[in-house]
């Protein structure tokens, strides 16, 4: 059912920045249908004052309305200028920001090196059950005071770490998370993590018009992974693979299936109770081709190999391990080249326990060094899986419990091949004001 009003914006063009009333600029205004699968989003030219209403009705579980403007020339620059989100119920949150950072001006101010605490208070919730799943998850996970997340001191001007929310439908408490490189605008996340009752779900990506995360669109099925913890890889062939907390194995789902297939122990091959994550080596890392497999109990990463035989992989007896610590629950790989790590070979390692993403150099075995150890991120909460996004390089994680939400951390170069085929289809988009 859709509202029968037909929802006007007003763009106030003197609270806007100047260069959108400038000459070379085009103003346009997005609007996303939040209550569809996936998500739909329409696009409307605007002039740089004035009212224009809305081409398309509000539906029940409301739209983000976002007004853009586009920099004409080589190569497009967009800038987001305002956003909105309009629905039958709209309450009022109000922030009050609490930092360590002496600095007495009009607005508080937050340093990368000291934590602070934001509190938001929510107002005008009269009919909680009718709010869509989207507003409730989120106004539900910033209703408590929340402690600030703070980039490590080697990293601070570089890159920056932001809270994308809740993924609306997603069953709590998250697990491991992916984004598949044949489908870089969904999302693949455990819901129900450790439960007998888990499952991964697919979740829509929304994506600002530079590629980076904003948000998710409503998580639906994909297949059981019972006792999913923070691992959660696809391989090429197609195939699940999982981490299952506390009995120690990995799960497959084969390509096609949403049941498992089978599911391999792993204290016969070496590997201490019990997993936390997985992940495979990939190309241009030494031990390309083997699977990393951490176990949360014990802080120790492994290194396996493994046989596939039509799309079902039998791993075989760990060849090399390591002594970390912090309670691993999701490793990955850092882009060679990005901002600080260079072309020294890194991963990055969501631990749960010391509520902080870690980055260790890898030897030349391709195992981390615990010596190396520095911190990316700290002042989380049960930091739960690990992932690169195809598209921009950003590293994701969720967090297990502790507000249930999903990180992006931004600074990371963005693979090239897969990075530039996105802008070319972007490019070839932006040809089109309307879509469906």
């Amino acid at each position: 059912m859709k509202t029968s009003a037909i929802f006007t914006l007003a763009m106030l063009m003197t609270a806007l920045p100047a260069l959108s009333q400038s000459a070379g600029y085009t103003n346009f205004i997005r609007q996303t249908l939040l209550g569809t699968s996936p998500p739909l989003y329409w696009d409307v030219s605007v002039p740089a004052d004035g009212e224009r209403a809305s081409l398309i009705p509000v539906d029940v579980a409301g739209s983000r309305y976002e007004l853009w403007t586009v920099k004409s020339g080589t190569p497009l620059k967009s800038y987001l200028l305002d956003s909105a989100y309009v629905s039958a119920f709209a309450p009022v949150a109000s922030l009050t920001i609490r930092t360590e950072d002496p600095w007495p001006g009009p607005i508080p101010r937050t340093r990368a090196d000291r934590p602070f605490e934001i509190d938001i208070q929510v107002e005008g919730m009269k009919k909680q059950a009718c709010l869509p799943s989207m507003l409730a998850a989120a106004l539900s996970a910033m209703a408590t005071s929340v402690s600030g997340q703070v980039i490590g001191m080697d990293f601070a001007s570089d890159y920056g770490v932001f809270s994308l929310g809740s993924v609306p439908g997603l069953p709590t408490n998250y697990g491991g998370l992916t984004i598949r490189h044949d489908e870089p605008d969904f999302l693949y996340i455990g819901g129900a993590a450790n439960q007998n009752a888990a499952a991964v779900y697919r979740a829509p990506v929304f994506r600002d018009v530079d590629n980076f995360i904003t948000g998710f669109g409503p998580a639906s099925f994909f297949a059981e992974a019972p006792n999913i913890d923070g691992g959660l890889v696809f391989s090429q062939t197609g195939t699940m693979l999982f981490t299952r907390y506390s009995m120690n194995e990995i799960g497959q789902v084969a390509a096609g299936s949403d049941t498992m297939t089978i599911s391999q122990p792993l204290s016969p091959l070496g590997v201490a109770s019990s997993v936390g994550s997985l992940n495979f080596i990939p190309s241009g890392f030494s031990g390309e081709g083997d699977m990393l497999v951490v176990s949360y109990n014990t802080s120790r990463i492994f290194r396996m190999p493994f046989t596939e035989d039509n799309g079902v992989y039998t791993f075989l007896d760990a060849t090399h391990q390591v002594q970390i610590s912090g309670g691993p629950e999701g490793i990955t790989h850092v882009p060679i080249g990005s901002p600080v790590f260079g072309e020294t070979p890194h991963v990055l390692v969501s631990a749960y326990s010391a509520n902080a993403i870690v980055a260790y150099e890898l030897d030349a075995d391709g195992m981390p060094i615990p010596s190396t150890s520095r911190n990316l991120v700290t002042g989380l909460t049960n930091a739960e899986g690990a992932a690169i996004d195809p598209i921009t390089g950003d590293f994701l994680f969720s967090s297990f419990g502790g507000g249930n939400q999903v990180y992006r951390v931004t600074g990371f170069i963005p693979e090239p091949t897969t990075h530039g085929l996105f802008l070319i289809s972007m490019a070839v988009m932006l040809r089109f004001s309307r879509r469906r």
